[in-house]
C-alpha cells in the first residue's frame, strides 16, 4: 500500500541519467518482497529528459514513486543528504540513477541479514562494474562476513548501490561536516561503522556503471585530482572522529595515498611536486611505518631515480600474479546472461512486446 509505513526506503539521487534511470527505477520496482518499499529519487534539475523519464514512470506505478524535484542544481552531496532525511523505512538502501540491481531478491537477501543480526549496522555485496564494453565482478577486500571501522581506513571497496543501512544508526542530525566530504560514500560507512559491525553478503547483486558521466568514474579521469579530494575528506574525518586509536588509522591511509600522489606525479614528470607529497607522508607518520606500505619508500625511490627498473619489475610482477582476486572479468556473454535472468520476462510480456 503507498500509504503504509514503508520497511525499506530506496533513496535514488539523479543527475543527466535519462537512458538509465528507466533500468535503475524498474529494479527496485521489480523487487520480490514481503514488505513495503518506498522509492524516493532526488532528481537535480537535470538539462536532459530525466525528469521527464522518472515522471513517465509515476504515471505507469501510481503511488510508488515520489520526485523530490529541484527547480535548480542543489549538487549530489545536498541530494543524498536529502534523500537519507527524507527516507521513512527502517532500513534505507542507495542506488545511483546510473547503476541498477540485478537480483529480484537483492533487498530481502539484505533485510533478512539485519534482521537476524541486529549488532550489524549495515550491510552490502559484490557488483558488476561495467563500461559498457568490459565488465568485471568487483569483490572488497579480503571478502570478509563483517568489517569493523578500522577496516574503512583503507578504501575496501563498497559501491555505493549495494548498500543497506539500518536507519536506527543513522545520526540526529547528520553532523554538518558531512556536507564538506567531496562524496557521501565513506563518510556514511564510517558513521554507520561507529555504531556498528558492517556485513557482507558474497553475492553479485548489482551493476555499477564506469563511464564519463558517473560521479565516481568521471572523477577517475584525472587520477591526481581524485586522489587529492580523498586526502581532503580525511583530512575532514581526522577534526571529527573522537578516539585517538581511530585518529592513528586515518593518518596512516592519508600517508599512503599521498604516496599514492607522488606515484603519479612521477609518471606525469612532476618530479618537484612529487618529493613533496613524499615529504608530507614522512610528516604524517615518519619515515618508514609499516601501517603505511611495508616498501614504499624503497618503490618510490626506484621509481624517482630509475623508472624503467621499476616498470619491468612491475611488469614482471604481474605476470608472476595474473589478474586480481578481487575483479573477476565477465564475457559479453555472461554479463548479457546475467542482465537477461535478473527480472524474467513473463511471456505475455515477452509476447506483447514481439507483436507488430
Amino acid at each position: 500500500m503507498p500509504d503504509s509505513q514503508p520497511k525499506v526506503s530506496v533513496s535514488i539521487i539523479t543527475y543527466n541519467h535519462e537512458d538509465y534511470i528507466a533500468e535503475a527505477i524498474e529494479s527496485i520496482l521489480g523487487q520480490e518482497t514481503s514488505f513495503p518499499v518506498e522509492i524516493l529519487v532526488g532528481e537535480d534539475c537535470s538539462p536532459d529528459g530525466t525528469r521527464q523519464v522518472i515522471e513517465e514512470l509515476q504515471r505507469q506505478h501510481p503511488g510508488r514513486i515520489t520526485l523530490r524535484a529541484y527547480d535548480e542544481n542543489v549538487g549530489a552531496g545536498q541530494n543524498y543528504l536529502d534523500g537519507l532525511a527524507g527516507a521513512r523505512g527502517e532500513y534505507i538502501a542507495t542506488l545511483d540513477g546510473d547503476d541498477h540491481w540485478v537480483s529480484p531478491h537483492k533487498l530481502a537477501r539484505q533485510v533478512a541479514l539485519l534482521e537476524a543480526n541486529p549488532e550489524l549496522s549495515m550491510c552490502f555485496h559484490a557488483v558488476i562494474e561495467s563500461d559498457g564494453t568490459d565488465a568485471a565482478i568487483a569483490y572488497p577486500q579480503e571478502r570478509k562476513s563483517r568489517y569493523e571501522l578500522r577496516d574503512l581506513a583503507e578504501w575496501i571497496g563498497i559501491n555505493q548501490s549495494s548498500i543497506l543501512l539500518r536507519a536506527s544508526a543513522r545520526p540526529e542530525p547528520i553532523p554538518d561536516w558531512f556536507r564538506d566530504c567531496p562524496f557521501g560514500d565513506w563518510p556514511t560507512y564510517v558513521l554507520w561503522a561507529q555504531r556498528g559491525p558492517i556485513g557482507y553478503i558474497d553475492e553479485v547483486l548489482g551493476l555499477h556503471r564506469l563511464h564519463g558521466g558517473g560521479v565516481w568514474s568521471s572523477m577517475r579521469a584525472d587520477r591526481v585530482a581524485a586522489l587529492e579530494k580523498n586526502v581532503s575528506m580525511i583530512g575532514t574525518l581526522l577534526e571529527h572522529v573522537a578516539e585517538p586509536e581511530e585518529r592513528d588509522w586515518f593518518v596512516a591511509v592519508r600517508a599512503r595515498r599521498f604516496y599514492d600522489i607522488a606515484h603519479e606525479l612521477v609518471d606525469e614528470g612532476r618530479r618537484r611536486d612529487a618529493r613533496a607529497y613524499v615529504r608530507r607522508a614522512w610528516s604524517d607518520t615518519g619515515v618508514y611505518d609499516r601501517r603505511v606500505y611495508r616498501l614504499e619508500p624503497f618503490k618510490f625511490v626506484l621509481k624517482y631515480l630509475c623508472p624503467p627498473l621499476e616498470r619491468s619489475l612491475r611488469s614482471l610482477k604481474r605476470r608472476l600474479r595474473p589478474g586480481s582476486p578481487l575483479r573477476v572479468p565477465l564475457d559479453p556473454a555472461d554479463l548479457a546472461a546475467i542482465e537477461r535472468d535478473a527480472f524474467p520476462v513473463s511471456e505475455s510480456d515477452r509476447a506483447a512486446s514481439d507483436a507488430p
